[in-house]
């Protein structure tokens, strides 16, 4: 189908493939980003405990960093979940932030050997918080762009 519109998009090779094809690419891709950020929390979470015991004084520059480090990778990851669907969007998000998360909880409890309530209670409020922006930022973006195509199909 030609398109007048010059401020339509163009057509490229990637809108050439089937739905099954694309959805399964997205899959794949969606299913290694979780492995990565699995192992990105582990590791965060690890490396934060470990280094905790050789940090003296009362702020943990140590949880600061890997603070920082979860809330820039779920910002990375909002970007990489833009797909058409918002409820797409939204649960790639969700998932691939939540690993990230949760998997740097589990690592640190497992490292310190028993739960600390403070680091789970940030953790939690952490995850609770960028799930909330994303979530917004995530709707903004879809609403922006719907209104963006129904200007451009005109």
């Amino acid at each position: 189908m030609q398109i007048d519109n010059p401020y339509h998009p163009p057509q490229t090779a990637a809108s050439d493939l089937t739905r099954s094809e694309s959805s399964r690419a997205l899959g794949l891709s969606a299913l290694a980003t979780l492995f990565w950020c699995i192992l990105l929390g582990g590791i965060l979470g690890a490396v934060s405990r470990v280094v905790r015991d050789q940090i003296a004084g009362g702020t943990h520059y140590e949880a600061i960093g890997e603070f920082g480090i979860k809330i820039l990778a779920s910002i990375l990851l909002l970007i990489g979940s833009q797909n058409r669907r918002f409820r797409d969007s939204f649960w790639r998000f969700f998932m691939q932030s939540s690993a990230i998360w949760l998997a740097s909880a589990v690592t640190w409890t497992a490292v310190n050997g028993k739960p600390h309530v403070a680091y789970l209670q940030v953790n939690r409020n952490g995850w609770i918080i960028s799930l909330i922006v994303g979530t917004v930022i995530l709707y903004i973006i879809h609403s922006r762009q719907h209104m963006f195509d129904k200007a451009t199909d005109l």
